[in-house]
């Protein structure tokens, strides 16, 4: 693949010859190759482009649903398309739970869950112990309503709770809120983070939470205006050993199919596996 792509980059003859011997010339493999080494910086060195473009390492990814409708051809989709990301998708009940402990996950760089489960009966413990051995989570959209009143802890797991059943802001709320098909200006907090760097403010059709609780603590990554939503609405910190991030956004197709979204995912699964960004 390499070779293919220094032919479509570097138009010189003699690398195009040198691609054409190792193609069709089994007995001079290895003698190429010795000098591929050498060959590779000449060309990143005679094509910075090249340098720029190199490809990403895979990273697995266990994508766990339940407890929620939504688009899965759509959602999943948006994955399909994501440079260097292979994926294993699980829903609660249907083998997700067996998944979530050490030995379950151990295939697994990153887990992001789309779920809204409230029964942590069969997976808390195993889900403790994965971030406490530094396993990589991302939470998206109606996540942030998952085991509502039913487990304390997983608040301060995602950096956020919101309730149907009691109030966790002050306001004049007695439960949190959403609204489908809003337009939603994007404010990017801090450009220069790992997660959103090279992100400009953007525009999305979304559904919108409101009066939700967001742990202080947390780095605060995405903000909007719009009054039917939450002000911060996109997170990272970490938890015991693993990196976590959080998007409220995320409902429908207009959010899968919107780029900067799914930019965003994909930044955060690298970011929350540890790899450079």
């Amino acid at each position: 693949m390499r070779q293919r792509g220094l032919r479509n980059r570097c138009c010189d003859s003699k690398y195009s010859t040198i691609s054409m011997k190792v193609n069709r010339h089994s007995s001079e493999r290895s003698v190429v190759s010795a000098g591929l080494p050498w060959l590779s910086l000449t060309f990143c060195l005679l094509c910075p482009s090249f340098a720029k473009v190199a490809p990403v390492d895979e990273v697995r990814v266990l994508i766990v649903t339940g407890g929620h409708e939504f688009d899965e051809a759509g959602f999943l989709g948006m994955f399909r398309k994501m440079e260097g990301i292979v994926f294993t998708q699980a829903a609660y009940g249907k083998g997700a739970e067996e998944k979530l402990n050490p030995e379950g996950a151990k295939d697994f760089e990153a887990i992001v869950f789309y779920d809204m489960h409230q029964d942590k009966d069969r997976h808390w413990k195993g889900m403790l112990q994965l971030l406490g051995h530094g396993k990589g989570m991302v939470f998206l959209h109606h996540s942030l309503w998952s085991y509502d009143g039913s487990w304390d802890e997983y608040r301060r797991i995602v950096g956020g709770r919101a309730s149907s059943k009691e109030k966790v802001v002050i306001g004049p709320s007695p439960t949190s809120t959403y609204k489908d098909e809003e337009h939603i200006r994007v404010h990017v907090v801090d450009p220069s983070d790992p997660v959103t760097k090279g992100l400009q403010d953007f525009d999305i059709i979304d559904e919108t939470y409101n009066h939700y609780w967001v742990d202080p603590t947390v780095h605060v990554l995405l903000t909007t205006d719009n009054p039917t939503s939450e002000h911060v609405i996109g997170w990272r910190h970490e938890y015991k050993k693993s990196r976590v991030a959080y998007f409220e956004l995320g409902h429908g197709p207009t959010a899968y199919e919107n780029p900067n979204y799914s930019v965003l995912v994909r930044r955060a699964i690298l970011w929350a596996a540890g790899k450079q960004l």
